[in-house]
């Protein structure tokens, strides 16, 4: 063989590692406008179908019912007594007593009841908010674990074919130094078959890894489907690059704004305010409870030494009052509602604490993930520039051939990181949306 036929060996296979090296690196920079739009779309499938989300809906719908029961008047009571033989009475014959009541609770309890409930529904509403967040994310995680685990197939297909073609460059070699009869040669021809050897137990490796990277996608893929609520079988289209990470400076410079949106924080506020007007509420209990009504009794005339006497029918006004006079019971009715209150109050400030400590570590996580992107690209393109500084050793004279087998390995290594953190980097970003409650 002639020796430009080892230039173009060389050459073809480092065109090829440039080539697959350049999509990686596009991955970070193109394909935005499409990838979020696809990405929305699943988002918003997920939202319409899972079933967990719709349960939270179905809670907060029948939240605001409640909000409709309260904050009305007790229904009225009507009572009857009829006499079966008419009772003889100085007005006369009386037939029945039919009483009309209606209470009426203490000024401002039922303002203050529709309050607690509104509060109430505020608080499910919330927490419906979080379930939608977390969905959201859950989508996100899972479709970046899937984009994370085609690139990887995709890198390690293309591993094995620089070095399919790296292997027949290795008995190329081998077969022509065969072929002279230098008797120095010997041992060249037994490190090329042992190179060539060696060349195929990493392919054998590598081609084992991607058949567990395909059975994993799979698996992947069942459960991604599983969280949109439909067949686990459906084909879940993934991009060729991901989109830039576009984070808005407020979530990683403001850890105020967590207060503000996040749906934890939110619901426990509104369940505060919930329990501050159940606590006033247990106040008015203790007041007296009024009532007004009428009671209407029927009279017939009756006969007397032949005369007829009354008949008259007669109404009259009722009013009643309730006294609270067991003021232990109320007592302790309002009492327990300002210690669920200053629970709720502490739960709050533990929530607070916990996710500018979650904001503290996914910022801190950012910055590394960005450090990272910026060295592997880098070592990536030095490691690359010696790998082909190696295949050109190897080609023409039989270079340092562990070095250009362990360089190879770096590259391979570098990809991996390199989409890992990319991956990791959009996970960031969504978790930080989530923490902020966008």
């Amino acid at each position: 063989m002639k020796f430009s036929d080892w230039t173009v060996a060389g050459g073809s296979w480092q065109r090829l590692v440039k080539r697959f090296g350049s999509m990686v690196f596009l991955a970070f920079f193109v394909g935005q406008a499409l990838q979020a739009q696809t990405l929305e779309e699943y988002v918003q499938l997920a939202l319409e179908n899972n079933p967990e989300l719709k349960a939270y809906d179905q809670d907060y719908q029948a939240s605001l019912e409640t909000v409709s029961q309260a904050g009305v008047l007790p229904d009225p009571e009507f009572s009857a007594g009829i006499f079966p033989a008419p009772m003889d009475r100085l007005m006369g014959r009386q037939h029945a007593d039919l009483q009309l009541m209606q209470s009426f609770p203490w000024f401002g309890t039922l303002g203050t009841q529709k309050e607690a409930a509104n509060q109430q529904a505020h608080a499910i509403f919330q927490e419906f908010r979080g379930a939608r967040n977390q969905l959201i994310y859950r989508v996100k995680s899972s479709w970046h674990q899937l984009y994370r685990r085609q690139e990887e197939i995709r890198i390690t297909t293309a591993h094995v074919a620089i070095l399919e073609r790296l292997e027949r460059l290795a008995l190329v070699r081998y077969q022509s130094e065969g072929a002279t009869e230098n008797p120095a040669s010997a041992s060249g021809r037994s490190n090329g078959m042992s190179g060539v050897l060696r060349l195929k137990m990493e392919i054998n490796e590598l081609e084992t890894n991607l058949a567990n990277l395909k059975s994993t996608q799979k698996a992947l893929i069942e459960a991604f489907n599983q969280i949109l609520n439909r067949d686990p079988g459906e084909v879940v289209a993934l991009p060729d690059t991901l989109p830039a990470t576009n984070l808005p400076e407020d979530l990683t410079e403001n850890p105020e704004i967590l207060t503000r949106e996040n749906p934890r924080l939110k619901q426990l506020e509104a369940t505060e305010a919930a329990l501050q007007y159940q606590t006033e509420l247990q106040a008015l209990k203790g007041k007296p409870m009024m009532g007004a009504g009428i009671s209407y009794m029927p009279f017939s005339p009756r006969t007397e030494n032949g005369m007829n006497m009354g008949g008259r029918d007669m109404v009259m006004p009722m009013v009643k009052i309730s006294l609270p006079i067991y003021r232990k019971k109320y007592q302790a009715l309002q009492q327990e509602s300002e210690y669920r209150e200053e629970a709720i109050r502490q739960r709050k400030e533990n929530t607070g604490n916990e996710l500018l400590a979650q904001w503290s570590q996914t910022r801190s996580d950012w910055e590394n993930a960005e450090r990272s992107v910026a060295l592997y690209q880098e070592q990536i393109r030095l490691a690359n520039q010696t790998l082909e500084l190696l295949t050109n050793a190897y080609a023409n004279n039989g270079g340092d051939f562990e070095a250009l087998l362990e360089t190879q390995r770096r590259v391979l290594d570098y990809r991996f990181k390199l989409l890992a953190t990319i991956v990791d980097l959009h996970l960031l970003e969504a978790r930080l949306e989530n923490l902020a409650g966008s």
